[in-house]
């Protein structure tokens, strides 16, 4: 082979490589935005070397900075006293939500292999079935407004195909004496009639879905022939056309879907170890788009719900690190805890953030083995000041003794602080935090 014969193959490649290259990020949205990873004066201030608990890596090593891991802040021993973490319901669910009623809490919940839909009072030992309806294999539920209305995700056939359903309680004319639910009430037993679901099956086409903080809207994201498309409706009429609107589109068709806050949606590029990962905002009433984060190997993202703050992390070697994201300055620190964003909950407020936290991640493919099982976690749950940036450890199951360890997912906090709902990963078990 002659040397001109070897520059032209050469030549032929790189121009090869141009062009994929090109066609590659041109199914991207384009808009360039720096976000520096640093400490800047004034957010996440130290009070003290004591103060704050720096990101690991893998092996448990601090990722920089003077704060000592060795001493973190664990509260004081009669704050501790008043926390109480229990297992709440002990057979798998799909979903939970937080009903408040006036001095009392109520979890509605839905079984995983039943779909029937029961509730229970933090003071009751009991649950109260609302629905014996069956719908078996459920794996993910949205809930409307005071928990009467549902998207419920779930696997279909011996080919377990994800179908997406819209239901709604129907709760039974009058109760009689041959009901199967009866409730303990001041030393009584009064029968309570049991309702059922009645709904629809949504379009096949649903790729994601998430609800507004409000619980009236959802946005559902639609495959297309050319890619995938965003559409609002009404919560309540999901099943219908009435009040949809158009507000996305996009050639790339995989994306997480989180409605931050009241006309803001987080759209992230689902995650895989590695690869790098986008985060947008949508904004459902001009419909126009804003680019939070760009090429973060391993991205994923959890929005606060005023939309000011993001926690994210990143994939770095065999690990993972954590930082938080200021959206008006662009400016990213360090997270005090080494977790994953979908392992936290922010206060309404934003000024405090609750997390489940690891004690040891060992080394690996990160989230991928997470989110694939092949590695699971033991949690301690954690508080942070998004003001001083302490981190606080609260309690964990080893704490009460409890032969259970926990892997928390889909944390929710009531509206008075009062109470951590989550899901523990390794069994789809529903455990509270009372503070």
């Amino acid at each position: 082979m002659t040397y001109k014969t070897l520059l032209i193959i050469i030549a032929v490649f790189l121009l090869a490589g141009l062009g994929v290259g090109f066609f590659i990020f041109k199914e991207r949205p384009v808009e360039t935005v720096r976000v520096t990873e640093t400490a800047p004066e004034g957010f996440f201030p130290a009070s003290s070397e004591d103060a704050r608990v720096p990101a690991r890596d893998s092996q448990g090593q601090s990722q920089g900075g003077a704060f000592s891991l060795e001493k973190p802040s664990t509260g004081s021993d009669q704050t501790r006293k008043a926390l109480s973490l229990r297992q709440f319901v002990a057979v798998p669910v799909s979903g939970a939500t937080i009903l408040e009623h006036k001095d009392d809490i109520v979890v509605r919940y839905i079984e995983r292999e039943s779909g029937h839909v029961l509730e229970m009072a933090l003071n009751e030992k009991v649950p109260t079935k609302v629905t014996n309806t069956t719908l078996p294999k459920t794996t993910e539920v949205l809930w409307g407004p005071k928990g009467e209305t549902l998207i419920i995700r779930a696997l279909d056939g011996p080919e377990n195909r994800l179908e997406t359903v819209f239901a709604q309680v129907v709760k039974p004319k009058q109760a009689t004496s041959t009901d199967e639910t009866r409730r303990l009430t001041f030393g009584e037993v009064v029968p309570l009639a049991v309702g059922s679901l009645e709904g629809a099956l949504l379009p096949s086409t649903i790729r994601a879905v998430t609800a507004s903080p409000s619980r009236d809207k959802i946005f559902f994201l639609l495959e297309t022939a050319d890619g995938v498309s965003g559409v609002v409706s009404d919560f309540i009429r999901a099943d219908t056309a009435h009040g949809q609107l158009p507000v996305y589109s996009s050639p790339f068709r995989d994306w997480h879907t989180q409605w931050a806050s009241a006309n803001s949606i987080a759209l992230t590029t689902k995650p895989a170890s590695g690869v790098p990962g986008y985060l947008y905002l949508l904004n459902t009433t001009s419909k126009s788009q804003e680019k939070l984060l760009d090429a973060v190997p391993g991205l994923t993202a959890l929005v606060s719900p005023k939309g000011n703050l993001v926690i994210y992390a990143r994939a770095q070697g065999s690990g993972f690190t954590t930082f938080i994201l200021d959206k008006t300055s662009r400016e990213s620190v360090a997270f005090p805890l080494q977790t994953l964003p979908e392992k936290c909950v922010f206060s309404v407020d934003e000024k405090t953030v609750f997390c489940s936290v690891p004690d040891t991640v060992l080394p690996g493919l990160y989230p991928d083995h997470w989110y694939q099982g092949v590695t699971s976690w033991n949690d301690a749950l954690w508080e942070v000041d998004i003001n001083t940036g302490e981190a606080t450890r609260l309690v964990s199951a080893s704490d009460f003794r409890l032969s259970q360890t926990l892997d928390a997912v889909d944390l929710q906090l009531s509206t008075d602080g009062r109470l951590l709902l989550l899901r523990n990963k390794r069994d789809s078990t529903l455990w509270v935090l009372e503070m």
